[in-house]
């Protein structure tokens, strides 16, 4: 099968990383694979990544050819063109008129190496600008499209109501997504809204029983308000004067690093959090299978619908799947990933909360071999990317939609 993937800005830079398992699953089960980044050539960040540059085309707005495609496709599909003009011209400022418009410049460019390429589907790997991007492209080529919605481009809600109409299917990546897209848009997904989890990698060995005794608490979660790291920071003091000897370490980096390294300095923790910086993905897996974390914390907080958490936690779901225990805050879907016996849940924004839950963990080797071993079972049974990329590309290859 060939498959057209529309990002947001991957394989470059660091964010949408989560795609790669099943990026990868795809193509070891013989399927071809097409990206299209939304926006503009970069950096490669991931070393994970690199390997996708060469199925990678990213479409330069500012050529000839490309103005050449655009009279071409006014000419051949008038009334999309001025539909999409309309829409265009509604936007609510200068920023969101200027890129759908190179939206659109992108998916008229895009749609003739679609369909020289003979795709058989295109799906996009986000409700917003990505999907606005893969809709436009089926229309000019007829090639059935469908989306992923996460969390924070069901809040941007661009036109979504369109999108789940001419939708194949929308692939939701956990329940707390699809209540979320009733909420802002008042519309019921019904039969085409699909929860699919995000997958991971499960590593092929057990390293539970072998797993020492240590003192790392690792929290690997870029440095912004919605990870919640003030108030883990906080915990840390508490345990600090319980006289717990631990480490932090902080595997992340983002807006916040310089008044979070203050915050630290005043609470005179420094001498036991550590800020890593960005992590490589392949260094952060290396934690775990050297065995040099005792256990990984998230403590994401709801700052309400403007800044919310994601939806289920990658980083919580690879640490679950090489059995080590964890401790996460109930927002977002993360609930729907762990239960009571596969990790230990908290309030958000309750540093001594979080404190209690890490000394429990600390002090109970036998609730962390338990909490690892259910851990991974989980993760094996409802998490890995062979089992939900396999039900995702069944869907691909339903096909049962007109374009319109």
């Amino acid at each position: 099968m060939r498959i057209v993937y529309v990002t947001r800005s991957f394989p470059y830079e660091k964010k949408e990383t989560f795609l790669i398992p099943e990026l990868r699953f795809l193509k070891k089960e013989g399927h071809e694979i097409l990206i299209f980044p939304c926006g503009e050539a970069k950096r490669v960040i991931n070393r994970d990544a690199e390997q996708f540059l060469d199925s990678t085309r990213v479409i330069i707005t500012k050529r000839a050819s490309t103005i050449a495609a655009l009279f071409k496709n006014f000419f051949i599909h008038p009334l999309i063109c001025l539909r999409f003009l309309a829409f265009m011209l509604g936007s609510k400022s200068y920023h969101r008129f200027v890129t759908r418009a190179r939206i659109f410049v992108k998916a008229t460019v895009a749609s003739e190496i679609v369909k020289k390429w003979e795709a058989d589907h295109i799906h996009a790997y986000s409700s917003s600008e990505p999907a606005t991007m893969a809709l436009y492209i089926s229309k000019f080529t007829g090639i059935p499209f469908s989306f992923t919605a996460h969390r924070f481009d069901i809040l941007e809600n661009e036109i979504l109501s369109t999108k789940l109409k001419k939708t194949l299917f929308v692939r939701f990546v956990s329940e707390d997504a699809v209540n979320l897209f009733r909420e802002v848009t008042g519309i019921e997904p019904g039969d085409k809204g699909k929860v699919i989890h995000l997958g991971v990698e499960v590593p092929g060995y057990n390293q539970i029983d072998k797993k020492e005794d240590g003192k790392v608490i690792l929290c690997p979660a870029n440095l912004l308000r919605v990870k919640g790291h003030v108030y883990l920071i906080q915990a840390m003091l508490i345990l600090k004067k319980k006289g717990i000897d631990f480490e932090l370490w902080l595997a992340g980096d983002g807006p916040l690093r310089e008044s979070l390294e203050e915050f630290v300095d005043h609470l005179h923790v420094r001498d036991c959090v550590k800020f890593l910086g960005y992590v490589p993905h392949n260094e952060l897996l290396k934690f775990y299978e050297g065995n040099k974390v005792l256990m990984v914390v998230i403590a994401s907080v709801d700052l309400g619908k403007g800044e919310r958490e994601g939806g289920l936690s990658i980083a919580l779901m690879e640490a679950m799947s090489y059995g080590v225990p964890v401790v996460a805050t109930r927002v977002g879907g993360i609930p729907e990933l762990l239960t009571e016996d596969t990790g230990i849940l908290v309030k958000d924004k309750d540093p001594k909360a979080l404190a209690e839950a890490i000394e429990r963990i600390f002090k109970d080797k036998q609730l962390r071999m338990s909490l690892g071993k259910a851990a991974r079972a989980r993760i094996e049974k409802h998490f890995s990317v062979e089992k939900n990329a396999s039900y995702l590309l069944e869907l691909f290859k339903s096909n049962s939609f007109q374009v319109s």
